[in-house]
């Protein structure tokens, strides 16, 4: 399957601890597309993921999410138990899907989020899942030469 993705400029949606786009006005350069998408938190020119999903309705999407409280702790820096990020602006970052004729979209997507969601567990980012509840991983440490290793590294972590 050939998957394009186009990544659009991200969204603030924080400054200084408060929410600054309402889920009843959400920014016209959002569009009701199906694509991926991920809230950060930004420190210095970086920008870390906390949440990873995908959509057939992106703009629809978000604004489900700044309607929940638990959502809108995460982007104040509130600490709620274990589902504190990072304090930091927060921005909300998405992608479009360029499908092909004949592509189903919702495989596409899925395969996208998935590949999001193990690329940052294996940088060690912390995220939160579709409840909200911190993705569980395992850590693997591998020993030996490198030649016996071969492409894989000494510590990898991966979803549980």
């Amino acid at each position: 399957m050939d998957i394009h993705i186009e990544w659009q400029e991200p969204i603030q949606l924080t400054h200084n601890k408060n929410i600054i786009i309402a889920d009843d006005a959400l920014p016209e350069a959002i569009k009701d597309g199906a694509g991926v998408y991920f809230f950060s938190r930004k420190y210095a020119e970086n920008y870390e993921p906390f949440y990873i999903g995908e959509t057939m309705k992106l703009k629809r999407r978000l604004g489900q999410h700044l309607k929940t409280k638990k959502m809108a702790f995460v982007l104040m820096s509130i600490e709620d138990g274990e589902d504190e990020i990072k304090k930091g602006e927060r921005y909300f970052h998405f992608g479009y899907l360029k499908s092909k004729p004949g592509q189903d979209a919702r495989k596409c997507i899925r395969a996208v989020q998935k590949y999001l969601v193990r690329d940052a567990l294996a940088s060690k980012i912390k995220l939160l899942n579709v409840r909200l509840v911190t993705f569980k991983t395992h850590t693997i440490t591998f020993d030996g030469s490198k030649k016996a290793r071969g492409i894989y590294g000494k510590t990898i972590i991966v979803e549980a």
